[in-house]
C-alpha cells in the first residue's frame, strides 16, 4: 500500500494541477490541444487519487434528454440549438379525387421548393387515454332516469370497454419542426475527451448554458419571420396550423417519454 501511495504521489508532482493549465488563446493551435490533452490527463490523475466515497454522483433524468429547457415557446437544447414547433391538420389524401390529389401534390411541392431554410417533418403516434370519455360516459348513464336510456347507454359503454381492451386506439399528430442554429461551443465540444472521460468514470453531467436568454432572444427574431411565411403556404394548401405553447411543449415531450395506456 506504501508503494502504492508512492508512485500515485510521484505521479501528481511530475503533472502540475489542473488549475495552473493556462486557456488556449486561439483554438486549434498545438498549445490549445497540448491544453486539452492536459486537462483530460489531470481528470484521470484527479479521479484515481480522490476519495471513492466523494465520487458518487446521482443520476438525473436531464443527463438522458438533450432538452436544455423549454421557454417562450420555443425548445432549448443542450447544445445551444433552438427549435420552434409548428403543429398541423391532416388531409385524408385516400378520400380525394385524382384533380384534387394533383392540387396537393403541386401545392406541396411548391411549398418545398419556395423554403429557404430546412425544416423536419414529424409525425408522433401516440395511445389515447379512453379513461376520460369512459368516466364521462358513465357520469351521463347515473344521470339518466329513463330505464330504456340507462340500457343502451350500459351497452354502449360496455362496448368502448371492449374495443379498447382488444385493440390499442392510436392517434397520429402532425408536427414541422423550424430549428435555428446558434453556433454556442459547449464544454463537450471544446474538449472532444470530455464525453468519453464522462462515460469511463461513470459521471453524470449537466450541461449549462450562459447568456440562455440572449440565445432564445436571437432565436426568436430569426425564427417568426420563418414561422409565418411557413404558416401562410400551409394555408395555402388547406392544411390548418399553429405554435406550440410553452405548456403545449412540455406535455408533448412528456408524453413522448410517459407514453400512457388506455387503462
Amino acid at each position: 500500500m506504501s508503494g502504492t501511495s508512492q508512485s500515485l504521489n510521484h505521479t501528481q508532482s511530475r503533472y502540475p494541477s489542473a488549475q495552473n493549465v493556462q486557456s488556449p488563446a486561439t483554438p486549434g493551435s498545438t498549445e490549445s490541444t497540448g491544453n486539452v490533452v492536459a486537462d483530460t490527463f489531470h481528470m484521470l490523475i484527479n479521479f484515481f487519487t480522490a476519495d471513492p466515497n466523494k465520487q458518487k454522483v446521482l443520476a438525473s433524468t436531464q443527463d438522458h434528454l438533450d432538452i436544455y429547457d423549454i421557454r417562450d415557446d420555443l425548445v432549448l437544447l443542450k447544445n445551444g440549438d433552438v427549435a420552434l414547433v409548428i403543429e398541423t391538420t391532416a388531409v385524408n389524401f385516400q378520400l380525394l379525387s385524382a384533380y384534387e390529389q394533383d392540387i396537393k401534390i403541386n401545392a406541396f411541392k411548391d411549398l418545398i421548393n419556395s423554403l429557404t431554410y430546412e425544416v423536419q417533418i414529424v409525425i408522433h403516434t401516440e395511445p389515447i387515454d379512453m379513461r376520460r370519455y369512459l368516466n364521462y360516459l358513465e357520469e351521463n348513464y347515473h344521470a339518466l332516469t329513463n330505464p330504456h336510456l340507462k340500457k343502451q347507454m350500459r351497452i354502449y359503454i360496455d362496448f368502448v370497454k371492449d374495443l379498447v381492451v382488444q385493440n390499442n386506439i392510436l392517434q397520429k399528430r402532425f408536427f414541422v419542426v423550424i430549428p435555428h442554429r446558434s453556433g454556442i461551443l459547449t464544454a463537450e465540444q471544446l474538449n472532444p475527451f470530455q464525453k468519453a472521460i464522462d462515460v469511463i468514470l461513470g459521471r453524470k453531467r449537466f450541461t449549462e448554458l450562459k447568456d440562455a436568454d440572449k440565445i432564445i432572444e436571437k432565436a426568436n427574431i430569426a425564427l417568426i419571420p420563418k414561422r409565418d411565411a411557413l404558416m401562410k403556404l400551409l394555408a395555402a394548401m388547406g392544411i390548418g396550423s399553429k405554435q406550440l405553447t410553452t405548456q403545449e411543449l412540455i406535455n408533448l415531450f412528456y408524453s413522448y417519454y410517459n407514453p400512457v395506456s388506455n387503462f
